[in-house]
């Protein structure tokens, strides 16, 4: 009798530590789960705010590499900007095929650039007294349509302006955009861009 009570309490004694060392099994895995989750969360964080930060960019350097290459800004409103992209036409008149129309469109939230198509002809291709003509106006006519077709820049655009209020005179143009950020919150960018186009570029 005194062999077999030892024996039964050293049983008893290892049934315990094998639930201690499941017990602790599991709050480690706990642990480690938690700690991947966290880490792929992370990631996706980090994925997201790169691709937000190239796609602000991207735009970015779209706006001001059509604003520097212009000529002159021929007009603006709370929505858009008309750019006089150069005289190609020799005729120190804006032609439709020189115009260019960047437009926040609020419905949609989307950054859109409007210009006439390469193979423009050229009996559909007036050419526009500068000193009386409202490049806005006209330009907001003529937008959407086969001789001014438009091209999305950019999608969840919830913000535009550009600055200053005179625009011919004018060569310097700020603007800022923002764009929604998925999951919720918003990323602007400011520049300021000069116009360097002076000529027949």
């Amino acid at each position: 009798m005194s062999a077999i009570a030892p024996r039964r309490a050293r049983r008893g004694v290892m049934l315990v530590e094998i639930l201690m060392a499941l017990a602790i099994s599991g709050l480690i895995a706990g642990g480690v789960a938690s700690l991947l989750l966290a880490v792929a969360n992370g990631s996706r964080d980090s994925q997201e705010l790169r691709r937000r930060n190239v796609r602000v960019d991207v735009l970015g350097a779209r706006i001001d590499a059509a604003i520097r290459s212009s000529r002159m800004v021929l007009g603006r409103d709370d929505t858009s900007v008309v750019l006089w992209i150069a005289d190609s036409n020799n005729n120190a008149a804006p032609n439709l095929s020189e115009l260019r129309r960047i437009e926040w469109e609020p419905t949609t939230k989307q950054l859109l650039c409007f210009e006439a198509p390469a193979t423009l002809a050229d009996a559909s291709n007036p050419a526009y007294d500068l000193p009386t003509t409202d490049f806005v106006a006209t330009t907001a006519a003529l937008r959407g349509t086969a001789s001014f077709p438009s091209t999305v820049w950019a999608n969840e655009v919830i913000a535009w302006s550009t600055s200053p209020a005179v625009t011919r005179t004018s060569r310097l143009i700020s603007y800022e955009v923002t764009i929604e950020v998925p999951g919720g919150g918003a990323h602007a960018t400011r520049s300021s861009t000069a116009l360097r186009g002076t000529g027949n570029e």
